[in-house]
Parts: C-alpha cells; sequence; structure tokens
C-alpha cells in the first residue's frame, strides 16, 4: 500500500491538474492521519515530501493598449465599461453584474463593492462578497468616468437600484448570454490573447496596480487595499471603434470568460 501512494503523486490521471492532484494528496493524507490516530493503520502512508505542492499556471497579464483594444472589439458597445471597470477596479464577475448606480459615486470616483450575484442549479442570488476584505471601495481612474457617465445614459435606468450592466433585455446579465453577445472569443483571439477569462481582467487590474505604486512584479493580495490609486494614465480610446451592430469575421477558438 505505502509503494503504491508514494507513486500516486506521479501518476495523475491524463489531463489531471497539479492544483487538483494537490487537494487529493492532502484528503488522502488527513484520512490516513485519523485512520492512524485511530489505530486503524500502523501509520500513515502519506509521507512524500512535496505531494500537495500546487503550482497552477500563470495567467495572462494584459497590457493597457491591450485592454483598449479589447474594448473596442466588444461585438456590442454596451460591454465596453464593463471591461473598462473590472480591469481597473479589479473586479470579479459577480461583483461586477451586481453593481447598481448607487454603487457608483462618479464625482468621487469610487465604486463601493458589497455584494456578488452567485449562480447556484442555473439560479442567481444576491449574496455577500467572497469575504469580509472583498467588501470595499475602489478608487477609479479619471479617465474611466466619462465612459461610465455614457455607460449609465445608455443603458441603465434611472433608478439609484437599477443595475449598472445588464443583458440586452434588460435583465442581470449572465455569464454565458455575455459570451456570445460580446463575441468574447473573437475579440480575445484579436488580441492576440485566445483562452483569455473574465477573471483574467482582475489579474490584469491587481497587477497593473502594483507596478504603479512600484512593487517589484506580482499582483497584490486577493482583494487589495479597501482604497487603491486610480490610474489617470490610460491612453486615450483608439480609433477602431465599433458599432452595436458590427459583425466580426475573424475566427477563433478562444474559451469563454
Amino acid at each position: 500500500m505505502s509503494g503504491a501512494i508514494a507513486r500516486w503523486p506521479m501518476r495523475r490521471p491524463r489531463g489531471a491538474r497539479r492544483v487538483s492532484a494537490g487537494s487529493g494528496w492532502r484528503l488522502l493524507r488527513a484520512v490516513l492521519m485519523t485512520a492512524a490516530e485511530d489505530r486503524i493503520i500502523a501509520r500513515n502512508p502519506c509521507r512524500i515530501r512535496g505531494g500537495d505542492d500546487e503550482k497552477p499556471p500563470e495567467r495572462p497579464v494584459l497590457t493597457i493598449a491591450q485592454v483598449l483594444d479589447l474594448t473596442n472589439y466588444m461585438a456590442a458597445h454596451r460591454y465596453r465599461a464593463l471591461i473598462l471597470l473590472a480591469t481597473f477596479a479589479s473586479l470579479r464577475w459577480g461583483e461586477a453584474i451586481a453593481l447598481r448606480r448607487c454603487d457608483l459615486d462618479l464625482t468621487a470616483r469610487t465604486v463601493s463593492i458589497g455584494h456578488q450575484y452567485v449562480e447556484t442549479n442555473g439560479h442567481l442570488a444576491i449574496a455577500p462578497p467572497k469575504s469580509r476584505a472583498a467588501i470595499r471601495a475602489v478608487a477609479l481612474p479619471a479617465t474611466l468616468v466619462p465612459e461610465l457617465r455614457k455607460h449609465l445614459d445608455a443603458c441603465a435606468g434611472p433608478e439609484s437600484t437599477a443595475l449598472v450592466f445588464t443583458g440586452q433585455r434588460g435583465g442581470v446579465l449572465r455569464r454565458g448570454n455575455f459570451r456570445k453577445a460580446s463575441g468574447w472569443s473573437v475579440a480575445v483571439a484579436a488580441i492576440g490573447m485566445p483562452g483569455l477569462h473574465f477573471h483574467d481582467l482582475r489579474h490584469t487590474g491587481n497587477t497593473l496596480a502594483a507596478q504603479a505604486r512600484g512593487e517589484p512584479g506580482g499582483p497584490e493580495s486577493a482583494d487589495g487595499p479597501q482604497q487603491r490609486p486610480g490610474r489617470d494614465d490610460l491612453p486615450a480610446r483608439g480609433s477602431r471603434g465599433r458599432s452595436e451592430d458590427r459583425q466580426h469575421t475573424r475566427p477563433a477558438d478562444g474559451r469563454g470568460p
């Protein structure tokens, strides 16, 4: 038995991720540790050093120019502000689609995150953020304010509780509908990032914020400080604007957000 367990971390099923293998190893070690303490087995055979090491692959980080290009390649212009805010405020998907008008203070240039949408068995429900630290206010770059004002005027209801980002029929924006309506796969391939996930925008924002503070590489912690410096040096929008119904013809095989 000991020999089989010792070889198990090195013989992961084909296609299994290192992260899932490491999690499985920790679970097995905990179960066998309990068994050893209860004298069901003589000792815990899970003694391979580094058996639970997890080294997930590095996610891509976009440049500011690539973020702006991505917004211009969106098949529907209504998603431009979503891309910008998710990146430069480092928002999770559920946090972004749960934002209401009252969560944006464009005069103070802040966005407040106090709730998120979570999906369970196909149903969306409002829930608290992922952790206490995820309840935060984030400073916005000044150049993002006009984009948000235009978006609110064109795409959001007038009520203070109106959702900032919605589907094309005004309902809660679902990930699959966003991917289809925005032409996500085509857009991320067009900027040279096939396989980009929506969550990578948050990772990009964290990394850019760390670089702006002069930190030597690597993104900040999961949610960062409640107030982060605004990034006011965003370049102006590129000339490659996209109309609401313009079709993209460049094929791509990128994965969804």
